[in-house]
């Protein structure tokens, strides 16, 4: 057998424990492909959120449920911490990696206080940028400590990484983008428009009342202020004064955290042009019967829509925002505007619905760019080789110093452990860093 491929076996040959945590079940999906990519490499994979997720989702990995409130509860919060400690002192992971705002925290916190050896909190988004007052600075102060409590940040988006550094979340060399970005890349045949697919489309389009001849541009998301639903509407019906041929569709449900404007729900509802679908689990077959993705959204983590329109061949109109100026290359896959520019996207759209033409050639581009650029194969990868820098560094390194020490104690009387068990949850931990 040749060396390098003896070296690969070895290197896996000792199981290695792993947790991710995530703050609900639905965000789970940020692992897909990624636990299997790790049990297939022997590590012992454990998923931890608020409830449990469906068996597809775990990929074989185990679950453990830690009840955590997505909202601050401050004695929930504290019960949530305990119960997270105990927690990793029966799984004994190596490596933690802890997403969303408050498993970052509960978890990360938890991580550190047991000393597990390399830990990592995923950035997949900042709340805070919207917040304002007390709100956000109580955001801000979650994502330090976060933030601090991990070996390394790993952000879903360039754009994301220099909003970290900008708002003093974290050093920016303490930051990673795996690959290109993302958490779990596209999987573009998902979304590829099939002759069945168009079939499917168009079918659709009929039951929804938009006629074979119009436009009909699209947003799917969360129906909420962050999103710029408010500014949406508003082009859109100053756009539709001047090309009534357009229809917009909105896909996604409305959320009372953070409402749309009275003014906005009324103009949904009087509107004939204005279809709301509600939440959809066929994505594919809504992004199929799109003639446009509309997304002017303030902040994002990376805007996996955006993505997801251009793996359907889809042009797009995005805001220049936090996570989604990089799933765009204006001009070349799709149109940008400033956010909350309502004039500008009233301009755009009457572009793309006066320039179908054009419109197509955009969203060959960014079929070919999401292609190219957000793999799922590289993507999970760049992840796996995040661990494994880690791994090396934080808990081989431990066992090295582990042996040595108890070779040098127990030489005269005991054998040599190399175990890295116990020994990392049981020793005070120092203060690695500072903001």
């Amino acid at each position: 057998m040749p060396a390098s491929k003896q070296a690969e076996e070895a290197e896996y040959t000792e199981k290695r424990r792993i947790l991710l945590a995530v703050t609900v079940q639905e965000s789970v999906s940020f692992f897909e492909q990624q636990i299997q990519y790790l049990r297939d490499r022997n590590y012992e994979v454990t998923v931890v959120c608020s409830s449990r997720p469906a068996d597809e989702a775990l990929e074989g990995a185990a679950f453990r449920e830690l009840h955590m409130n997505r909202e601050m509860s401050p004695l929930a919060d504290l019960k949530s911490l305990w119960n997270a400690i105990k927690l990793m002192r029966d799984i004994k992971p190596h490596i933690v990696n802890a997403g969303t705002p408050k498993a970052g925290l509960i978890v990360g916190l938890a991580a550190r206080i047991c000393g597990v050896p390399a830990r990592v909190y995923t950035c997949h988004g900042l709340r805070l940028e919207t917040m304002s007052g007390w709100k956000r600075r109580l955001l801000t102060w979650t994502e330090r400590m976060a933030a601090l409590c991990a070996h390394e940040v790993i952000a879903v988006s360039d754009s994301l990484r220099r909003k970290l550094a900008v708002l003093r979340i974290c050093a920016a060399s303490k930051v990673t983008v795996p690959h290109n970005g993302s958490c779990k890349g596209i999987k573009a045949e998902r979304y590829e428009v099939t002759p069945e697919m168009a079939a499917r489309a168009e079918e659709l389009r009929l039951r929804l009342g938009v006629p074979r001849e119009a436009t009909l541009f699209g947003f799917v998301g969360r129906i909420t202020r962050d999103k710029g639903v408010d500014t949406l509407v508003e082009a859109f019906q100053l756009a539709k004064a001047q090309l009534p041929n357009i229809r917009l569709l909105l896909v996604g449900a409305r959320e009372q955290a953070d409402p749309i404007t009275e003014l906005t729900k009324r103009m949904i509802e009087a509107d004939s042009h204005i279809i709301e679908a509600g939440y959809q689990h066929d994505l594919p077959l809504f992004y199929a019967a799109l003639d446009c993705l509309v997304l002017p959204s303030y902040r994002e983590g990376l805007g996996n829509v955006v993505l997801e329109a251009s793996a359907a061949g889809k042009p797009v109109i995005v805001a220049r925002s936090t996570g989604l100026v990089d799933t765009v290359v204006d001009g070349h896959t799709g149109l940008m505007i400033e956010a909350g520019d309502t004039i500008g996207l009233c301009g755009q759209m009457k572009y793309m619905a006066t320039h179908r033409e054009e419109g197509k050639k955009l969203g060959d581009n960014g079929k070919h760019r999401v292609i190219r650029d957000f793999h799922p194969h590289d993507v999970i990868q760049a992840f796996g080789q995040v661990y494994e820098r880690l791994y090396l560094k934080h808990v081989s390194s431990l066992a090295s110093i582990t042996t040595t020490a108890t070779t040098a104690t127990t030489s005269n009387t005991a054998t040599t452990s190399t175990t890295v068990g116990s020994e990392a949850y049981s020793k005070p931990k120092q203060r690695e860093e500072t903001l």
